[in-house]
């Protein structure tokens, strides 16, 4: 089974966390990183620490139609952040029907519960745990995925983004008038 991490590997995204984690997960259960950042030679020595070496994979910066086939590749995307504004690779993860796991970090809180997404505390061994119930659980999380790219379609998508930006403009207009 195949875990993926799509940002940068650096300071507040819950990296170590997430090596700690798979850690705690049965052998067949494999992480892609993708991504670049200061920390890859630390994560690196910390995932061998941990002899996890042939169950990490680096594969550093991907194209996007890359990143695309890596979530097409993978069972599971996690976002193990500390603290994330958004993130944007966890609205990609909903758009393209990922099922997924994450913190509670930014966006996650405000479509955690429309949504249905999982969302983990920031330990090692919580992070862990709902990684193993979603793998278990495959058609929950698959039915989950479906409902998160349903909220990113309704929520984000272009004729409400479109509708929005012209409710912005005109409301000026219409104070000036």
């Amino acid at each position: 089974q195949r875990l993926l991490f799509v940002g940068r590997l650096g300071w507040r995204k819950g990296l170590f966390r997430l090596l700690d984690a798979l850690a705690r997960l049965p052998g067949d259960v494999t992480l892609d990183l993708v991504g670049e950042g200061p920390l890859e030679a630390d994560l690196r020595a910390h995932a061998e620490r941990l002899s996890l070496g042939s169950r990490v994979h680096f594969h550093g910066f991907l194209p996007h139609p890359d990143v695309i086939l890596a979530h097409r590749a993978a069972d599971l995307f996690v976002n193990p952040a500390d603290y994330e504004t958004g993130p944007l690779t966890l609205l990609e993860a909903m758009a393209l029907g990922t099922p997924l796991v994450t913190t509670a970090t930014g966006l996650a809180r405000e479509l955690g519960e429309e949504a249905r997404l999982v969302l983990a505390e920031r330990t090692p061994e919580a992070l862990a745990h709902v990684i193993a119930t979603c793998l278990a659980t495959p058609d929950q999380a698959a039915a989950r995925a479906r409902l998160a790219r349903r909220t990113v379609e309704r929520q984000l998508g272009w004729d409400r983004m479109v509708d929005q930006l012209a409710d912005m403009i005109a409301q000026p207009l219409r104070q000036a008038a």
